[in-house]
C-alpha cells in the first residue's frame, strides 16, 4: 500500500511531466486538483475521477481508496486520467460534438495508458516490446479482472436496465477491451475479447475493430469518431427496439 501522504500536488504534476514525455506531448492541458475521502457511492466507484467540462479540467483524487494501491497501480491510475485530459483538449478541437464516440475511444485509451505504463510496456518504431513471463502473467490477470467486472455489471444491467447502467457497462467494456488489445496487438498473444450484451454484440464487433487500426500514440480521425458514434447509436437503438431501455430510463 502507498503512503497517502505521497500523493500531492508535487507527485501528481512531476508524474504529469512524465506522462507528456512517455506519450510524445509538446503542448498538455493544464488541469486543477481536489481531494476528496469517501468509501461512499458514487464517489467509492472510483479511485480517481477527470471532470472534462469545466476550464481548467479537474483531477479529483480519491484518498480513501488511492491509499490502499501499490505505488505502481496508483501511477498507472494517474496516467489513465491524464490520458483523458490530453484526449479531451485533442477532440475539442477535431469533434466536440460525437460524444459518444469520444467516450468510447478515451475510456480504451486511457485503459492501454495506464497499463502500458503499470507494466514498462512502450513499443517504438515497430520493435516488439521485451516483456517477461511477469508482464504477461500480471496483464492476463487483469485482463481476466476486467472481464469479470464486466460480467457482473451485464448482470446488473440485465436486472435492472437504464440508461445509465447502459453507459456503466459500455465503459467498463471498454476498460476490458483496452487492456484486450494490449494483449492481442502489441504483445501479440492470441486472444480475442468476449462479446458485448445481446441485441448489440455486432455493433461492438465493430467498434473494437476499428479502435485496434490505431496506435496508442495515434490519434483517430473526425471520421473514425463519427463511426464509433454511429455503431453506439444503432446499438441503443437496438436495446430501445427490444424494449430493455427507453429514452425515459
Amino acid at each position: 500500500m502507498a503512503n497517502v501522504s505521497m500523493i500531492n500536488d508535487n507527485y501528481i504534476y512531476d508524474l504529469y511531466t512524465h506522462y507528456c514525455f512517455f506519450m510524445g506531448l509538446i503542448h498538455a492541458p493544464e488541469f486543477t486538483i481536489e481531494y476528496i475521502s469517501s468509501e461512499n457511492a458514487p464517489s467509492a466507484y472510483y479511485y480517481a475521477l477527470t471532470s472534462v467540462n469545466t476550464e481548467p479540467m479537474v483531477l479529483s483524487i480519491n484518498t480513501y481508496l488511492i491509499s490502499k494501491l501499490s505505488k505502481d497501480r496508483i501511477d498507472a491510475i494517474l496516467f489513465h486520467e491524464f490520458t483523458h485530459i490530453t484526449d479531451t483538449l485533442y477532440f475539442k478541437s477535431i469533434c466536440n460534438d460525437f460524444i459518444d464516440g469520444v467516450m468510447l475511444y478515451t475510456e480504451y485509451h486511457a485503459t492501454q495508458i495506464g497499463f502500458m505504463y503499470q507494466y514498462k510496456i512502450l513499443k517504438l518504431y515497430n520493435i516488439k516490446p521485451y516483456v517477461d513471463d511477469n508482464v504477461i502473467e500480471g496483464l492476463t490477470k487483469q485482463q481476466a479482472q476486467e472481464e469479470n467486472n464486466y460480467i457482473i455489471a451485464a448482470e446488473s444491467f440485465n436486472t435492472f436496465p437504464s440508461v445509465n447502467e447502459y453507459y456503466r457497462l459500455r465503459a467498463l467494456y471498454m476498460y476490458y477491451l483496452g487492456i484486450t488489445s494490449i494483449l492481442k496487438n502489441i504483445i501479440h498473444i492470441d486472444v480475442s475479447p468476449i462479446p458485448f450484451i445481446d441485441p448489440c454484440a455486432e455493433e461492438f464487433q465493430k467498434i473494437f475493430k476499428v479502435l485496434t487500426v490505431f496506435k496508442y500514440n495515434v490519434m483517430p480521425s473526425r471520421k473514425a469518431i463519427l463511426y464509433l458514434s454511429l455503431q453506439n447509436e444503432i446499438a441503443m437503438q437496438k436495446l430501445q427496439k427490444a424494449n430493455i431501455i427507453s429514452d425515459n430510463t
